[in-house]
Parts: C-alpha cells; sequence; structure tokens
C-alpha cells in the first residue's frame, strides 16, 4: 500500500459507526472508482454510478459481517466488486434483449477518449456556471438547442450577425481561458 492511499480508513469508519468519517473516506474512493467503470470498462455514466452505490452497500455489509480480512486490500476489493457489479448489468441487459453479443470492453485508447471526456465535460460545466447568466443563455441556444443559425439568433437577440458572431467567439475564447485556469490549478 502506498504511503497515500489510506483506504483502509474506509474500513474503520465502518466498523466505528462513524458515518462522517465513512462520508468522507468514501468522497476519496468514489472517483477512482468512477474513472475506473467509465475509462477501463466503457460503463455509462449512470451504470457506473449504480455499480458504485451497490458496491459500497456490499462492503459496509461485508465489514459489518466481519469478512474482509484484509482493510489495506479494499480499494482493490471496491474495484473487483465494481467490475463484477458492471458485469451483472452487462449480463441483466442480454438476458432482457435476449442477445448473445458480449458488450465490447474499450481499447485502450476508447478508455482514454472516455476518461478525457468525462472530465472535459466536468470542466466544461464548472466554467459554464462561471459565466454571467446571459452568456450561458447565448452559448446554450447556439449548443444545446442546435440553433446554429447566426442570422436567427441574431434576429431573436436584436443584434447583427456579425455581432452574434463575435458574442459567441468571445464567450468561447473565455471558456477555453477558464478551462486553461482549471487545468494549470490541477
Amino acid at each position: 500500500m502506498s504511503s497515500t492511499d489510506n483506504s483502509s480508513y474506509l474500513v474503520e469508519a465502518i466498523r466505528t459507526g462513524n458515518n462522517d468519517r465513512i462520508e468522507s473516506e468514501w468522497d476519496k474512493l468514489q472517483p477512482v472508482l468512477y474513472n475506473y467503470l467509465i475509462g477501463r470498462m466503457n460503463a455509462s455514466p449512470e451504470d457506473a454510478e449504480d455499480c458504485i452505490q451497490k458496491s459500497l452497500l456490499t462492503v459496509i455489509e461485508k465489514v459489518n459481517d466481519d469478512s474482509i480480512s484484509n482493510p489495506d486490500q479494499i480499494k482493490s476489493y471496491l474495484i473487483r466488486c465494481c467490475k463484477h457489479n458492471y458485469f451483472r448489468v452487462i449480463e441483466r441487459r442480454q438476458k432482457e434483449t435476449a442477445s448473445d453479443e458480449l458488450p465490447e470492453i474499450a481499447s485502450t485508447a476508447e478508455q482514454l477518449d472516455n476518461l478525457v471526456d468525462q472530465q472535459n465535460k466536468m470542466l466544461m460545466e464548472k466554467c459554464l456556471e462561471s459565466l454571467p447568466d446571459d452568456s450561458k443563455l447565448f452559448i446554450s441556444q447556439i449548443y444545446y438547442s442546435h440553433q446554429n443559425n447566426l442570422t436567427e439568433l441574431a434576429k431573436e437577440y436584436n443584434i447583427s450577425p456579425n455581432a452574434a458572431w463575435t458574442r459567441k467567439h468571445r464567450i468561447i475564447q473565455k471558456l477555453i481561458d477558464c478551462v486553461k485556469k482549471i487545468e494549470n490549478s490541477m
């Protein structure tokens, strides 16, 4: 176990019933499990969250039954537990669809892309929240409402198409600067 890995604290917190400590330790482990399921197993964010929650319940049950023999290995146990929970999700879906086709495990390149996409999405959401409300509305109309015609959008805002183009690119530049700033602070 590395000096920064204190995952055994979760077992200790469960054994002592310290809910604040359980929550604190769990908050440290969840991103590792989430990134594993999304990146390595190609799980959807929803499936990853479900599998992680089931794994926590399993660990709590095992700790309370005193079935965890090596608390220092709890992170490895949780990863295996998440993986098996995800395989159960896949198996259940296959039975529901009566398909014999196994889902593909993400290739190494896809794993990295999945993690980068998820990371970029979280950064972008954080940066979007920092924009003034009128800028959020403007940019969301372009990207989320698929109103790519700046001429139509300019009419709605009573501005020229050139002004709409300039505004769009200024907002995009603010978002790019925000993402870079957050990435540099990581």
